[in-house]
């Protein structure tokens, strides 16, 4: 979900802050894929702060 709305962020905001935000939303991605679901979930609320 923050993926996207970092993405558009990007697109139609800040860049600098809804790059960040694409990071740390492939990290918690990443982070999920390998079942490290603290890790993810600590990575998308990072996602969440900079996108927002």
């Amino acid at each position: 979900m923050w993926l996207g709305l970092s993405i558009a962020a990007t697109l139609f905001c800040c860049t600098p802050l809804g790059i960040v935000g694409i990071v740390f939303s492939a990290m918690a991605m990443d982070a999920n894929s390998r079942g490290d679901h603290g890790l993810a979930e600590a990575r998308t609320e990072r996602a969440k702060s900079w996108t927002l």
